[in-house]
């Protein structure tokens, strides 16, 4: 993973954990599938897709980087918290990683709910696209 990919994913988790709001969460690698309800909540941050535009020169030079935060909750009125959750990440992460030479832009939110365990577990996947001038990556 390069440098400045490695930089974003710390600064958007280091905003989240910073924020009243999330701070009893925990960190979970967003590609672990063995969360269990006693980690609860806890949120991650991850990179699906990524993109590095040198191929042409008469390009932009623009790296367009797709971050994903997903966060997991098992207590309280679920889906209303998951609408609260989604205002306040999407906040706190233009405020954090937004400038002159970065944009970014929120794509999709995600919902649902698991009711096989003891208590519904919600999962609030969120999708962001973060593009940088020039392609620096």
């Amino acid at each position: 993973m390069t440098t400045k990919i490695a930089e974003t994913l710390s600064t958007a988790r280091a905003t989240i954990t910073a924020d009243p709001r999330f701070a009893g969460f925990r960190q979970f690698g967003i590609w672990d599938k063995r969360i269990t309800e006693d980690s609860l909540p806890a949120f991650g941050v991850g990179v699906p897709r990524w993109t590095d535009d040198e191929k042409d020169t008469l390009t932009s030079g623009e790296a367009v980087t797709t971050v994903v935060i997903a966060l997991k909750r098992s207590d309280g009125d679920l889906e209303s918290l998951a609408f609260e959750d989604a205002a306040a990440i999407k906040a706190l992460l233009l405020s954090a990683l937004e400038d002159e030479a970065h944009e970014l832009s929120f794509q999709e939110a995600t919902y649902q709910e698991d009711t096989a365990g003891e208590k519904p577990v919600s999962t609030l996947s969120m999708m962001f696209s973060f593009t940088y001038w020039p392609a620096v990556l």
